[in-house]
């Protein structure tokens, strides 16, 4: 009798219920090897025809401790402030050859110790026509824009064109979770604020740590690190360079792409000398935090 016709037999006398775990059991094999990809693109400049609710906040705190030539401890002062913004932007119109887009800004304050105030973009309303990389920023409401405001505010569109081209510093390919990629030096520059005077930028790492259902939304959890060398902080100069150490937190509805959360923490150390190196030192500690938000 030949190997093929007892192994024909062999089957045959099984059970019903013996070859159907055995069909089972290879189905859950093969599932173990289809891996997942996805492709994350956030949107930045909406459609025509979309609102977007956005908001930006920022949040430092830390210390400034004066040293004397010994090493002792003469003073320590506490720093605090944050800075917070509102805004609805509404895509009048958008094709190949640009767009046109309303902002209409809610609160825009910015808090320290010695009290709150307003930003001059306080409940303003303006709107923006941007063709190629030409922006031209205009009151939808209220007085006219200084020479600075309009500078900032067209830089600041352009700024999310060039976010939107870098999508985001994410990889612009499909991704599995685990995956990793590097990050350019160049594209960090307009993807992240910087806090203080950037010399050198050591380039990113970004990872895509997991999947996650939320509400019935498909949300991709990002995670971004990079470290930057900055030699000055307004008045500030540092006497060697402080690495400032960024690490951000993304996340983006898969199925509503217009809707993404990103959190940064920037936090960094710097020693200067501001009255001479032999006079008492200011040691300088940080820690930053930035919350961006987007929603239709």
């Amino acid at each position: 009798m030949s190997v093929g016709t007892l192994a024909s037999r062999r089957l045959a006398r099984r059970r019903p219920a013996a070859v159907l775990s055995v069909f089972i059991l290879f189905l859950l094999a093969q599932s173990a090897y289809a891996v997942e990809t996805v492709r994350i693109a956030p949107i930045i400049n909406a459609p025509a025809g979309v609102v977007v609710h956005g908001t930006a906040e920022l949040h430092i705190g830390g210390t400034s401790t004066i040293h004397d030539l010994d090493g002792t401890v003469l003073t320590t002062k506490s720093i605090a402030s944050a800075d917070r913004e509102e805004y609805t932007d509404t895509t009048l119109a958008r094709d190949a050859a640009g767009s046109r887009f309303r902002r209409v800004y809610g609160r825009v304050i910015h808090e320290e110790e010695s009290g709150i105030t307003f930003g001059v973009m306080n409940a303003r309303s303006l709107l923006f026509v941007m063709k190629g990389r030409n922006v031209t920023v205009t009151p939808d409401s209220g007085p006219e824009l200084t020479v600075d405001e309009t500078m900032g505010l067209t830089e600041l569109a352009q700024r999310g064109l060039r976010v939107e081209s870098a999508n985001f510093c994410i990889a612009p390919y499909a991704l599995t979770v685990g995956a990793s990629w590097n990050v350019p030096a160049s594209l960090l520059a307009d993807c992240y604020d910087e806090l203080g005077h950037v010399v050198k930028t050591i380039p990113g790492r970004g990872t895509l740590r997991a999947i996650e259902n939320r509400d019935g939304h498909r949300v991709a959890v990002i995670e971004l690190s990079f470290v930057r060398s900055i030699d000055s902080m307004g008045e500030i100069k540092f006497d060697s360079l402080a690495d400032a150490a960024v690490t951000s937190k993304i996340e983006i509805t898969l199925d509503q792409p217009v809707k993404w959360r990103r959190l940064t923490l920037t936090t960094l150390s710097g020693v200067s000398h501001p009255k001479g190196p032999d006079k008492p030192s200011v040691t300088i500690a940080l820690q930053a935090t930035e919350t961006v938000t987007s929603a239709p």
